[in-house]
Order: structure tokens, then C-alpha cells, then sequence
């Protein structure tokens, strides 16, 4: 059995968001031996692979799980999460939504601070960063390498058992503020989050959500405001 599973969630509106999505999955084969994950895919919407054979998705494993839903059944994000989480083997998680692009060496550096108990949640920095400071990071130890604090994320590694004892996210905010609404619910089980410089990933950051708050800006703030409500109720 894999020791990892990868969860990506990839909310398809317009063509932009596929490209998006197929970019987000090619990183993860492109850095990531194939031996040491199993990848599943949730798809809303249309479709990552008809198509686009060039772009390296055709010749996909036999052993991924793709789930694919009509954007008309769309469960949100966080559903989706969810339900990927329930087919997973792995005894650690990883959530990737489709506007991140991960770099050499992401598993492994993930994995160490949980196999060293170390963390049960770890997260990859964002911060924006010169070839100075890479070189920097680069150079420093694991332990070095933590960072205190979480960023918002789009992305994290977590241990199952945790997940679970958390109660996964929180189906009630389907999208604009998950990620919030997961850091409290792993707060509230005491669950050790770091953010680390080892782990460096490029991250568009909320291509879906904005594309809401530009076309549909009046239903994004009624979203907004219905899911702060929920994320205290949830407190």
C-alpha cells in the first residue's frame, strides 16, 4: 500500500481553470515517484482530459481515481475533499487544489517532518521569494526550515488519523473560506500545524473564487458572508 495519497479537487467553470488543473497535476508526476503516491482526482465541471492529449494527462495511470461530476451536481470543494478523502489508502493526505504548482523534492520534504513527529499538519510557504532567498532556504536544516504560523494554504499534508479525529472539512463553506474553517477545526483538536521553508510551491491562488467575484460579484458576497456565519457556528 502507498504511503500517500494526493487529493486534487479541481473546479472546472471555464477553460482557464482546466489548464490550470492540468498544470497542478503534471507538477505532482513531474516531481513525485510514482511509488511513493496514489493520486486521486476530483473533478467538477469540464473535462481535464478530453482533448488535451499533448499535454501529457492522456497517458495517465491506470491506478488514479478520477471521479468526475457535471457542474450542475457540484457539491463544492470541501465535499469533494471529503469524498477523496474516503477512497484514500495512505496513511497521510495531501489537498491540492488546481492553482498550485508543487517543485523537486515536495513528498519527501513533507513527509519527513510527520515521520519525525515533528507536525500533523504541514504546509509549504508562499511567501514570495527572491534567488537569494532560495538559495538561503535551500541551506538550512528541516528543523531550520519551520516557519511559525499557517498561511492560507492551498495545499497541506496531514495525517489520516488526524483528518478523521477533525472531522474533515467542513461541508457547510463549499469554497471561499474552507481553509479557514479547516485550521479551526483542527485547532479545536490541538492538531501541531507548521508551515515550512522546505517546502516551496507557486500558487495562483483562488482562481475559482475570483472568477466568481468578477461575474458574479453579488452571489460571492452573499457566500462570504454565509460562510463566516457558519465557520463561528462551527467554532
Amino acid at each position: 500500500m502507498k504511503k500517500v495519497s494526493v487529493i486534487v479537487t479541481c473546479w472546472n467553470k471555464v477553460h482557464f481553470m482546466v489548464f490550470c488543473g492540468m498544470a497542478t497535476i503534471n507538477s505532482i508526476r513531474i516531481y513525485t515517484d510514482p511509488k511513493d503516491y496514489e493520486l486521486i482526482v476530483m473533478q467538477t465541471g469540464m473535462d481535464l482530459w478530453d482533448g488535451h492529449e499533448t499535454l501529457g494527462l492522456k497517458d495517465i495511470k491506470d491506478d488514479t481515481i478520477y471521479i468526475k461530476r457535471p457542474l450542475e451536481q457540484d457539491q463544492g470543494n470541501s465535499a469533494d475533499m471529503n469524498e477523496g478523502a474516503k477512497l484514500a489508502h495512505g496513511e497521510y493526505l495531501v489537498f491540492i487544489e488546481n492553482d498550485v504548482i508543487l517543485h523537486e523534492n515536495w513528498l519527501p520534504n513533507m513527509l519527513y517532518y510527520l515521520e519525525h513527529d515533528l507536525a500533523d499538519v504541514v504546509v509549504p510557504t508562499q511567501y514570495r521569494a527572491t534567488w537569494e532567498t532560495m538559495k538561503e532556504w535551500k541551506d538550512k536544516s528541516m528543523e531550520e526550515g519551520i516557519e511559525n504560523g499557517l498561511q492560507d494554504a492551498g495545499m497541506l499534508m496531514i495525517r489520516k488519523d488526524k483528518f478523521e479525529q477533525a472531522g474533515g472539512w467542513n461541508e457547510k463553506i463549499k469554497q471561499i473560506y474552507m481553509w479557514k474553517a479547516f485550521v479551526n477545526r483542527l485547532n479545536k483538536i490541538g492538531a501541531r500545524i507548521i508551515t515550512t521553508q522546505k517546502v516551496f510551491m507557486s500558487h495562483i491562488t483562488g482562481i475559482s473564487y475570483w472568477w466568481q467575484y468578477m461575474f458574479d460579484s453579488e452571489h460571492y458576497g452573499e457566500v462570504t458572508a454565509q460562510e463566516n456565519k457558519d465557520i463561528e457556528e462551527d467554532k
